[in-house]
């Protein structure tokens, strides 16, 4: 490959003219981008693409090599090393997410040319958070993650006290909500996630929920004293996920003792003598 000069020679006897031409043979080039690529929380990208090989002296080429954006959401801000390099680390200005950006590698070689195109996926990183830990009685609890910004977040289940099961809504309806209704059929401690993804980025963060079965509490009915009869035996039933309690005077006036203490299911209550005057406490 190279430049050839040629002569075409008219003779007629004595008489003789001749006109040069020249002719450049040039070497076609296949041109090699790379493939296809994504890159997360970054806006930079570094190609590389697979020069063309020219056949070596006396063969003689004229190549030039060029990268240049061809679409994209965005524009480039940097070539780092050239346009030129194969190896060059391209910036943007803007995250695409899933519009990416389009760039072409050119080879060309005098009037030979041949192109590949890649397609970059710049995505934006994601943040998660799955909310505060949280303790509960009774078997449903809405959680209370943040609204992702970007990407979609959705909920599972990273620990459970065997032979439970969780749902998220009915049916799983709310796995992707951030305020989903975390339903359970075993008391306990479970560990819930909150993976948030966007592309090729993802982040995720755990809360933990502790479900405690609530406190059944029972007295007995109301009791009418005789006159100079004034304590009254109590009488109290805890069940559920209680294993203590304790007596107090609700309405009426305070005061009052709880024998032989607040605590003792069958405590006797000694009431004061302005309780009795007003006949009644609760």
């Amino acid at each position: 490959y190279g430049s050839y000069s040629f002569r075409w020679t008219e003779a007629n006897d004595t008489c003789e003219d001749f006109d040069n031409i020249t002719i450049n043979f040039y070497e076609q080039p296949t041109a090699t981008a790379g493939v296809d690529d994504e890159v997360c929380g970054t806006l930079s990208y570094t190609f590389n693409a697979n020069p063309y090989s020219y056949l070596a002296s006396p063969n003689v080429n004229a190549a030039n090599r060029e990268w240049t954006l061809v679409s994209g959401p965005g524009n480039v801000t940097s070539w780092g090393t050239g346009q030129d390099q194969p190896n060059t680390t391209v910036s943007v200005d803007t995250y695409g997410n899933a519009a990416p950006y389009v760039f072409r590698w050119t080879e060309t070689n005098g009037s030979c040319s041949d192109f590949g195109e890649i397609s970059i996926y710049f995505w934006e990183p994601t943040i998660s958070d799955a909310g505060q830990d949280i303790e509960l009685c009774g078997p449903v609890q809405e959680l209370n993650a943040d609204d992702p910004i970007i990407g979609i977040g959705t909920w599972s289940v990273i620990s459970q006290p065997g032979g439970s099961t969780v749902e998220f809504g009915p049916g799983n309806s709310e796995i992707n909500s951030f305020e989903a209704n975390a339903m359970i059929d075993v008391y306990g401690i479970y560990e819930f996630q909150w993976q948030v993804v966007n592309g090729l980025c993802s982040s995720a963060d755990i809360v933990q929920v502790t479900y405690r079965e609530p406190a059944i509490v029972t007295t007995g009915g109301d009791q009418f004293i005789a006159s100079g009869s004034a304590t009254a035996p109590l009488g109290g039933f805890i069940s559920g996920s209680a294993t203590t309690g304790f007596w107090s005077v609700s309405s009426g006036i305070p005061g009052g003792t709880f024998m032989p203490d607040a605590t003792s299911l069958n405590a006797i209550f000694d009431p004061i003598p302005a309780q009795e005057s007003v006949g009644s406490v609760t």
